[in-house]
């Protein structure tokens, strides 16, 4: 897949859930959206394309919820889909805990 394609398909991704949001009802209309099955082949790839970019926002968001230290369960049920708003990072670097899973493990049951 070169870059053009990549950016064809986001941007018919993009589409799709501009559509959704606007109205859920014809979100799963993809034969109406430009390009849609030609770049993805099916109505099936789309929606495996869309739970990937979803579980990409996610391990994101909880990832940086545990880097913040912020408790993971009020940051998956935050407003979906996140915000544009960049992060700020300072120039010094913050300590990692040695094990992101165990530490992932240990805020989401206490």
């Amino acid at each position: 897949m070169s870059w053009n394609d990549f950016r064809a398909r986001r941007a018919v991704l993009e589409e799709i859930l501009a559509r959704a949001h606007a109205d859920p009802a014809v979100a799963l209309r993809f034969d109406e959206v430009p390009g849609a099955i030609e770049l993805f082949g099916s109505a099936d790839n789309i929606l495996l394309s869309l739970q990937h970019r979803w579980s990409n926002h996610l391990a994101a968001r909880l990832d940086q919820a545990v880097e913040d230290g912020t408790p993971v369960n009020s940051t998956w049920k935050a407003r979906w889909p996140p915000s544009n708003r960049r992060c700020a990072r300072s120039s010094t670097p913050r300590p990692r805990p040695p094990c992101r899973r165990a530490s992932l493990r240990a805020r989401s049951s206490g």
